[in-house]
C-alpha cells in the first residue's frame, strides 16, 4: 500500500511538475499544495541528481573534489564486503588463506578505513552548514537533531520496508533462511536502529550489520554538533578542543584491546572466528575507535579557514603529499605482521597500533582536503572534482544501505557454489554496484529526494520555485541564491542525502545522512 501511495504521488508531482514548468510566469510563487506534489517530481528530482555547480566562487565548486573521494570509498567498501561475506555458497575457501600472505591483497581488507572517510566527511560539511547559520543556539541544535534524525531514518526504513518484497520476486536454495533471518533481525533490532544505537548490539554477522555506521556516524554528532555551535567563531579554541577530543577517544579505543584477545583494527583472517566476533562487537562498532576521523573532520573545517591565503613553497608542498601519501600507504600495509602471525608484537605494540592507525589516516585524508580546497590539488583534485561522480555520490547513502543485505540475498538464492577468487569477487563487486546504484536511484526518487524537498518546506519554507527562479538570475545575481546543501547521501552522512551543488544560505540542509551515506 505505501509503494503504491509512493507511485501514486510520483505520478501525480511528476504531471504537477511539468504543468507548473509550461506556465509562462515561471517565477510566480507556487502555493503550498503545489511545492508539496513537486516535492515527489521524477522529473526534478532527477535533474537535482544530475545537477553541477557552475559557480567557481562558490564553497560547493571547490568542496567538489568531495564527491571522487566519497565514490571510491563506497565501491572500497563494497569490494570489502564482497570478499567479507561469510557463506557456504563459495568454493576453495582455502583461497581466502592465500590471499592474506600477499602483501598487496592488503588493499581489500583495508576497506574498513574507507569508511571512516564518510565519517571525515559528515563532520567536515556538518560544521559548514552550522557556520552558516545565524540562528539561536539552541534553535540551531534543536533544528539540526531533528531534521537529520529524519532524513537519515526515512530513507533507512523506506528500504527495509522494500525488503519485505523480496520473496515476491526472488526464490532460491536457501532463500527462506535469509528471509527468517531477516525478519528475526527486524523483530529484534528495529528500535536499536530507530534510536541509533543498533551498534551496541552484538551482531557482527547480521544481515543488518552495516547499519552500524549510522548509529556510531548519529553519536559523534550529537558529540560534536554543540562544540561547534558554541565554537564557530573561535577557530583556535575550536581546534584545540577537537584535538583532545582525538586523543582521549584514541586513548579510550586502546584501553579497550588491553588484555583482551582483541586485535588493535579488524584482521579479517584470524585463528578463531570468535576474536573477528569481538573485534568487531567491543571494538570496531563503537565510536571511540572512529572518533578520531571524525573530529579531523571538524580541524580540517577550521584549519581551511586560516590556511586558504597561506603561501607555501613547493619544496613544503612536495613534502607534505610525500609525508601525506606515506601515512596512507602505511596505514594500509603496516598491518601486515598480524595477517603473519598471530601476536606479531607485545601488548604496549597492540596498544600503539590501536592509538596511531586512525590518527595516520585522518592526517592523509586532512592534507587531501586543505590541498584541494586551497587549490593545491593538482591532477588529483581536477580528477576527484570530475562532474561524473556527481550524481554518483549523491546517490552513495542509497547504495549503502542497500549492497550488503543484496550480496547476502545473491548468495542465499544461488543455485550453484561460487569460487573464491579475485576475478570472481571483483566480477561480483561490479554487479552489486550495478544493481545497487539502479536499485538507489529509485530509493531517490521515492523516498530520499521526497523526504529532502518535504524536510526544506517543513524547517525552511523553501519550495521548487525557488530552484526556477534561480536560472532567471544570470552573470553573479544568483550567488545569493544557492543554499549549501551539504547532505551526505550515501553511507553520507551521502554521504549523504541532497548533494553539495544545492547551496549555501541552509546549513541545516547538510546535516542530513551521513553514507554513505552512512557505513
Amino acid at each position: 500500500i505505501t509503494i503504491g501511495v509512493l507511485a501514486a504521488m510520483l505520478v501525480l508531482g511528476t504531471i504537477t511538475d511539468i504543468c507548473v514548468s509550461s506556465r509562462k510566469e515561471r517565477n510566480a510563487v507556487c502555493g503550498i499544495l503545489v511545492r508539496l506534489l513537486t516535492a515527489f517530481s521524477l522529473i526534478s528530482n532527477t535533474k537535482t541528481l544530475l545537477q553541477t555547480v557552475q559557480d567557481k566562487s562558490s564553497d560547493a565548486y571547490i568542496l567538489r573534489f568531495f564527491h571522487g573521494l566519497r565514490f571510491f570509498s563506497l565501491v572500497w567498501i563494497v569490494l570489502g564486503h564482497c570478499y567479507g561475506a561469510i557463506s557456504p555458497t563459495w568454493s576453495r575457501l582455502l583461497n581466502n588463506l592465500i590471499m592474506a600472505e600477499h602483501t598487496q591483497d592488503l588493499i581489500v581488507p583495508a576497506a574498513y578505513i574507507a569508511v571512516d572517510t564518510f565519517f571525515f566527511l559528515s563532520a567536515y560539511l556538518m560544521c559548514h552548514a552550522i557556520s552558516k547559520q545565524k540562528r539561536p543556539a539552541v534553535v540551531v541544535f534543536i533544528f539540526a537533531v531533528i531534521r537529520r534524525f529524519i532524513r537519515t531514518m526515512v530513507p533507512v526504513f523506506f528500504v527495509l520496508m522494500c525488503m519485505y518484497l523480496l520473496p515476491v520476486m526472488t526464490s532460491g536454495p536457501d532463500a527462506k533462511a535469509f528471509f527468517d533471518r531477516f525478519y528475526g533481525e527486524m523483530d529484534r533490532l528495529w528500535r536499536d536502529i530507530l534510536l541509533q544505537v543498533q551498534n551496541y548490539r552484538k551482531g557482527a554477522f547480521t544481515i543488518l550489520v552495516h547499519l552500524w555506521y549510522l548509529s556510531v556516524d548519529f553519536q559523534l554528532f550529537l558529540v560534536t554538533l554543540p562544540i561547534v555551535i558554541i565554537l564557530k567563531n573561535r577557530r583556535k579554541w575550536a581546534i584545540a578542543v577537537f584535538v583532545v577530543l582525538s586523543i582521549v577517544g584514541c586513548a579510550i579505543a586502546a584501553w579497550q584491546i588491553t588484555g583482551t584477545h582483541v586485535t588493535p583494527f579488524v584482521v579479517v583472517v584470524t585463528q578463531s572466528m570468535s576474536i573477528l566476533e569481538d573485534t568487531l562487537n567491543n571494538f570496531y562498532f563503537l565510536p571511540f575507535y572512529h572518533s578520531v576521523c571524525y573530529f579531523s573532520g571538524c580541524i580540517a573545517f577550521f584549519l581551511l579557514q586560516g590556511f586558504r591565503d597561506v603561501k607555501v613553497p613547493k619544496i613544503v608542498l612536495a613534502v607534505a603529499w610525500l609525508g601525506a601519501a606515506g601515512l596512507g600507504v602505511c596505514c594500509i600495509f603496516s598491518k601486515r605482521p598480524w595477517y603473519a602471525a598471530r601476536n606479531p608484537t607485545s601488548d604496549f605494540g597492540n596498544i600503539c597500533m590501536a592509538f596511531f592507525d586512525r590518527i595516520t589516516w585522518s592526517l592523509f585524508l586532512l592534507w587531501i582536503t586543505l590541498a584541494c580546497a586551497t587549490g593545491r590539488g593538482g591532477y588529483l583534485n581536477s580528477f576527484l572534482s570530475w562532474n561524473a561522480f556527481v550524481p554518483l555520490s549523491r546517490l552513495t547513502f542509497g547504495v549503502y544501505l542497500i549492497h550488503a543485505p543484496f550480496i547476502y540475498l545473491v548468495l542465499h538464492i544461488s543455485r550453484e557454489r561460487i569460487l573464491y577468487s579475485h576475478f570472481t569477487l571483483v566480477s561480483m563487486c561490479f554487479a552489486m554496484l550495478m544493481w545497487s546504484y539502479c536499485l538507489a536511484y529509485l530509493a531517490f526518487i521515492f523516498c530520499e529526494a521526497p523526504t529532502a524537498q518535504l524536510d526544506k518546506l517543513i524547517f525552511m519554507g523553501g519550495g521548487r520555485s525557488d530552484r526556477r527562479d534561480r536560472p532567471a538570475a544570470q552573470n553573479g545575481t544568483q550567488h545569493n541564491e544557492k543554499p549549501w546543501v551539504v547532505t551526505t547521501e550515501m553511507i553520507e552522512k551521502s554521504q549523504p542525502p541532497m548533494d553539495l551543488e544545492n547551496g549555501n544560505n541552509n546549513a541545516h540542509s547538510g546535516i542530513g545522512n551521513s553514507v554513505t551515506y552512512h557505513l
